[in-house]
């Protein structure tokens, strides 16, 4: 309790904090060899955990779990309790468990809106693949089904009905800790990221080369995280311990699956002066350092120098599929016209994608891959 009360008060000194319930949370006993201890009651976690942030999320009164909205990025981050099951006659007594009234919520409130892309926060991973217990597997379902817009049903233990068949939102990842380890997984379209911890253990093999010292930088272990919904990337820059890292996320399943909704969403996709990828697994292929957003101003900055006269009007717009080889090239006979409003414009930045100088190719299982891009182009006319 005491080092609860050291964290909140540590935690004030940097502003608003949101925390994620463990099976750690609160509980000790006297010793590894000694069944004696104390676990809290769901009421005081909650008091430690949640409520310092109560007005500020929307959640449920006396529960660990909620979700707040970035709402300048349309980014929905979504907070699980992973560990209800509570027997406070034990030390260390928080075990894994969720509640009807909790998947109720998250598929009834945290899931009913409309063109996010959704973080989701849990202490323990639920990809089977990275660790995910038996009892967080009916979660990770309705991820995979959301992502893939399909309906979804579950009528063993708890119960799930839900519908994601016309959803607009895109779930970026799940994050987790628990394991101890670096390790991601990319499961029909959910990427899961798991973190080593960061208290002072030698526990993830994939460090056994490289021990963490007490005093040094590598004892703590922790990631400054970003996410780029334009390019549909990750990146975690890792403090103390470990290597920086970078992901992309599936693209959305009417891109890749549903042609007759093609040009539908690449319409919507070009209001909003996004880039749309197409095929995107393991590391995305980059531009001069840069990411598909990069590209695209590289594409813009090189109409408007271009020395020719080029007559198109008060908007044009346009929108180009490309394809970058293993070798990082873009082929010429790959370059296809989706959408345009001027053909000035259209003829013009086809052709300077032509030109673009070599990428550094996509990775896919430690081996360059091919990948397919969509960019909007839309430029003003010049007076």
């Amino acid at each position: 309790m005491e080092e609860a009360e050291y964290y909140l008060q540590a935690m004030k000194s940097y502003g608003r904090v949101y925390g994620v319930k463990g099976n750690h949370d609160i509980t000790i006993r006297n010793g590894w060899h000694d069944t004696g201890g104390y676990t809290a009651t769901q009421e005081l976690i909650y008091d430690y955990t949640t409520r310092p942030i109560a007005k500020y999320v929307k959640g449920v009164e006396g529960k660990c779990y909620y979700y707040w909205d970035d709402k300048k990025q349309d980014v929905r981050y979504i907070v699980l309790d992973l560990f209800e099951n509570i027997n406070t006659s034990i030390s260390w007594g928080v075990n894994y468990g969720i509640t009807q009234e909790q998947v109720d919520w998250l598929v009834g409130q945290a899931l009913k809106c409309k063109g996010k892309t959704l973080v989701i926060l849990t202490h323990a991973p639920l990809d089977p693949k990275l660790g995910g217990a038996k009892e967080m597997r009916l979660l990770h379902e309705i991820f995979v089904a959301l992502q893939n817009h399909k309906k979804f049903s579950h009528s063993e233990g708890l119960k799930v009905e839900a519908d994601f068949s016309k959803s607009t939102n895109t779930v970026a990842c799940i994050i987790s800790g628990h394991t101890h380890r670096d390790e991601s997984s990319f499961d029909r379209g959910v990427l899961s990221i798991s973190t080593i911890c960061d208290a002072w253990y030698n526990d993830d093999p994939n460090f056994k080369h490289l021990p963490r010292q007490r005093g040094t930088i590598n004892e703590q272990a922790f990631d400054i995280m970003t996410i780029n919904t334009a390019s549909r990337t990750i990146k975690a820059v890792r403090i103390g311990q470990g290597k920086d890292r970078e992901w992309s996320y599936a693209s959305s399943y009417a891109l890749r699956n549903k042609k007759t909704n093609y040009a539908k969403r690449i319409e919507k996709k070009n209001t909003n002066n996004d880039c749309i990828e197409i095929i995107i697994k393991g590391r995305l292929a980059s531009f001069m350092g840069g990411d598909l957003n990069s590209f695209r101003k590289w594409v813009n900055a090189q109409i408007n120098s271009a020395d020719r006269k080029i007559e198109y009007g008060i908007e044009a717009r346009a929108m180009i599929e490309f394809t970058i080889s293993e070798n990082g090239d873009i082929d010429p006979k790959q370059v296809r016209l989706l959408q345009y409003s001027d053909k000035g414009l259209a003829k013009e930045a086809m052709r300077v994608i032509r030109t673009s100088p070599q990428w550094s190719p996509a990775i896919e299982d430690g081996k360059p891959k091919e990948v397919r891009y969509t960019i909007p182009i839309s430029l003003y006319h010049r007076q």
